[in-house]
């Protein structure tokens, strides 16, 4: 259900919710036994309950919620049956409101916490008494950890089936982590990460027990080259991790990203997905990165899933990226720095004429990420040539410059197109993680980029026009040889 309106005018005219002060008498009136019994018939069946709240969403009154609580007939749930909440708050006093409709059979609770401090500290205390069995609970607010650290670490402590926790950026401190290792049954822990010019602006704790890590499949953090170490000491640690997302905001050497991967390999052996965020903190940060700074990462072999955000990747070199591509043969999502941070001076940039050099070494690869370099394209018309992306959905090139400059570009939208089986969409610009402002230089290029990918659409239907007529041909050939 995508929203809890229609449940209340089950029983009554929904101003009678919002107004409670002027309708008090009305609503009490209308709460009979043939309302409840209609509004009964429905409530069992209703498993999952969304609800996002904007400027323009009527504002429901607690005083109303304690008046249907208190006249149920039906025990106190008022959705018996539901197990998934997910809940956008903008408004102080739907806080309340909103503890009416969640009971102890929920397992999956999802909040957006756009309130005050206040609101969102009383509905977290709340729920501990409705909710005690909760096995998924996530948390999106723009407070600071501080402010709620208290209230959170309680929630979380209270829940002893807790499996999965998705918590705020930077929301790490002592007391979470002190309640987040307590969970014996916990599996997934993602702590957003975001770039921010204060790291230790909420004290972060970086270190997390290792007698907590054993159970734990997915694993996303804000850390530091030391507290990576005391984590990945042996597989008996961290031997089920499967997603690892690591926010390294003060690595300072290239050298020092080497060094956690040699602990992550080994003591993760089950990894298939890593993502190293290096965007850096205020005056520091890797400039560049280079595939001899992966080797580690060449023993993983069920890698599926690599990205790398923040430096500028030193192009790789054919046979090196043969080689990555023959220690992850599953590989298929690959993001090399495609966005290279403002304190890299001058990024180095890939030379487009590799691109099929990653469609051999990668063919399961369905997302590419890259950045370019402004060299020309050699394009000689050939629209089926040897090595293509047979899998491709989209190609990412982040800040690239458009090879050739801006005087190639239906040549290079052909060159894409004659790499891939099927129109990849084409992905430029930042996400919402970069730390900075995009020049001006890159936003006078999304126009000719849009040059590339009309030429990219235009090769692609001419291709499959080929591919259909080869194939006509070839049916046609097969029947007359029969015959």
């Amino acid at each position: 259900m995508d929203s809890v309106f229609p449940l209340l005018n089950l029983l009554a005219p929904l101003e009678y919710f919002c107004q409670f002060e002027y309708h008090k008498g009305d609503l009490l009136k209308r709460l009979g036994a043939a309302d409840w019994n209609r509004f009964h018939h429905y409530a069992v069946h209703v498993r999952t309950l969304t609800h996002v709240e904007t400027d323009q969403t009527s504002r429901l009154d607690p005083e109303a919620a304690a008046a249907m609580l208190f006249r149920h007939p039906f025990g106190s749930s008022l959705l018996p049956n539901l197990q998934e909440v997910y809940w956008t708050f903008s408004h102080e006093e739907c806080t309340m409101f909103a503890l009416a409709f969640m009971g102890p059979e929920l397992d999956v609770l999802e909040l957006g916490l756009g309130v005050s401090r206040t609101a969102a500290v009383d509905l977290l205390k709340c729920l501990a008494y409705r909710t005690p069995n909760l096995k998924d609970l996530g948390i999106g607010t723009d407070l600071r950890a501080l402010h709620l650290s208290d209230v959170i670490s309680s929630l979380i402590s209270s829940l002893p089936n807790l499996e999965r926790l998705h918590l705020p950026v930077y929301y790490q401190t002592e007391q979470i982590v002190r309640s987040i290792a307590s969970r014996p049954k916990l599996k997934h822990l993602m702590i957003d990460w975001a770039y921010r010019c204060t790291y230790d602006e909420s004290s972060m704790e970086p270190y997390f027990s290792p007698s907590f890590l054993p159970n734990l499949v997915t694993f996303n953090i804000t850390t530091h080259v030391d507290a990576c170490i005391d984590h990945f000491t042996s597989k008996e640690h961290c031997g089920k991790i499967e997603y690892l997302l690591l926010h390294c905001p003060t690595i300072s050497l290239a050298s020092d990203v080497k060094k956690v991967l040699a602990h992550v390999v080994p003591s993760c052996d089950q990894l298939a997905q890593l993502a190293l965020m290096l965007y850096p903190q205020s005056g520091m940060g890797i400039e560049y990165m280079s595939f001899e700074d992966l080797e580690p990462l060449l023993a993983c072999r069920g890698l599926e899933h690599l990205e790398i955000a923040g430096p500028s990747f030193v192009p790789p070199t054919a046979s090196q990226i043969q080689q990555m591509g023959e220690s992850w043969p599953a590989l298929d999502i690959l993001k090399l720095c495609q966005s290279p941070g403002p304190k890299v001076r001058l990024p180095m940039g890939m030379p487009v004429t590799m691109l099929p050099v990653f469609a051999k070494a990668f063919p399961e690869i369905t997302y590419l990420a890259l950045y370019l370099n402004e060299d020309r394209v050699q394009f000689d018309g050939e629209l089926f040539p040897e090595h293509q992306f047979p899998k491709l959905r989209a190609i990412d090139l982040g800040l690239s410059p458009i090879p050739g400059g801006g005087h190639q570009n239906q040549e290079v939208g052909h060159y894409f197109a004659s790499l891939c089986t099927d129109l990849p969409a084409l992905n430029l610009g930042c996400d919402t993680a970069y730390p900075g402002t995009i020049s001006e230089d890159v936003l006078r290029r999304e126009p000719e980029w849009l040059q590339v990918e009309d030429a990219m659409e235009l090769a692609m239907r001419t291709k499959a026009a080929v591919r259909k007529k080869l194939e006509r041909m070839k049916a046609e050939l097969s029947i007359a040889a029969r015959s």
